[in-house]
């Protein structure tokens, strides 16, 4: 396998596998015993990133949050989260059009994330989609909040145009705030 590495808040490095494990189907079309297989076979082929999201799902009925659900139950059952780098999103649009990137929203979901992931922090949090209606720096201030709290050691984005990003880290670079660190595209 080989790694990255990322710095999280404090400068210390998070050394992440090329091949992160996206769980959108944990729980749900592949059963429990199914995906707490392939988290296994992930593991002793030197995999140790973990994708999940709230919203993972949400199509199928009893959806919702059953990818963290698994991993989490995983997690504990395997007695291994310092082992493992976890990366979950938030801030996913409840419908088209509705944006969910105020403070509330962000924090909201990271507490649900962290019960349902039964830890009390990610290595990795981001937000699902953005709303440039929203000044970004009240977003990287709830980021940076997140951070400061211990419950993410380091935050990014999925679905973010470079040049919001760009504006995000200027903001934080400027404000002495937590930056983002990684987009997934």
């Amino acid at each position: 396998m080989k790694y990255f590495e990322i710095s999280d808040a404090d400068n210390k490095s998070i050394r992440m596998s090329r091949i992160i494990l996206g769980g959108v189907q944990f729980g749900t079309t592949l059963t429990r015993e199914q995906s707490f297989e392939l988290m296994d076979k992930y593991i002793e082929r030197g995999g140790n990133t973990f994708d999940t999201a709230r919203v993972y799902c949400d199509w199928l009925e009893n959806g919702h949050s059953a990818s963290e659900r698994t991993i989490g139950e995983w997690i504990k059952s395997r007695n291994n989260r310092k082992e493992i780098i976890l990366a979950t999103k938030g801030g996913h649009p409840a419908a088209a059009g509705v944006s969910r990137l105020s403070k509330e929203d962000i924090l909201g979901d990271m507490d649900k994330s962290l019960e349902t992931l039964q830890t009390d922090y990610v290595d990795l949090y981001l937000l699902h989609r953005d709303d440039v209606n929203i000044p970004v720096n009240e977003i990287m201030d709830t980021l940076h909040i997140l951070v400061q709290q211990g419950r993410a050691r380091a935050v990014g984005v999925s679905n973010w145009t470079c040049e919001r990003i760009k504006e995000a880290n200027a903001y934080a670079m400027e404000n002495n705030k937590t930056k983002l660190v990684i987009s997934q595209i």
